[in-house]
């Protein structure tokens, strides 16, 4: 059980890793491709050309040209809102993903590791003055009673077989 937490651990410590070294490319998404003064005078063009368009056409009766124009600032700025959005996938709402909630439950989830740890250490130096050995039967012990702790949040996961543990192993 030792070597299948220190495998987690050592696993966690590399995806963590992974992810710092990678933070530089996860902030290039949050950026903005075009500045918002560029979108701003793509926008203006396009509402110049379409406010210019009935001047230039002419043998067109009013309600053609009229139903055109609105088709072609539908077109227009359909066209651009979709490349706004294409061109920003992350920052959609309800896509991609919160980094600082990620981070937040990653460190929670560490620390709380760390004081499993902490618990049975003590619990084990507890165990070892009062004369006993190290058995199954003392690691369902600590397991019950980790599970009972309400600062480890009731629930502790075995990593070996992904039950929880206190509750009754088959």
């Amino acid at each position: 059980r030792i070597s299948v937490i220190r495998r987690w651990h050592r696993n966690m410590e590399l995806d963590l890793h992974t992810i710092a070294r990678n933070f530089d490319v996860l902030l290039m998404y949050r950026e903005r491709l075009l500045t918002p003064q560029f979108r701003f005078m793509l926008g203006c063009v396009i509402f110049v050309y379409i406010a210019l368009y009935p001047w230039c056409v002419r043998d067109e009766s009013s309600l053609i040209l009229g139903v055109t124009t609105c088709g072609m600032a539908f077109v227009f700025y359909g066209l651009n809102a979709m490349t706004e959005q294409l061109e920003d996938p992350v920052l959609h709402k309800g896509q991609g993903f919160n980094l600082s909630l990620t981070f937040r439950k990653m460190f929670a989830d560490m620390d709380r590791d760390e004081r499993v740890r902490d618990y049975c250490e003590k619990f084990l130096q507890e165990k070892r003055l009062q004369g006993c050995q190290v058995t199954d039967e003392l690691h369902s012990q600590f397991e019950d009673w980790a599970a009972s702790r309400s600062d480890l949040g009731g629930i502790v996961l075995d990593d070996a077989d992904g039950t929880q543990l206190g509750a009754s192993h088959p």
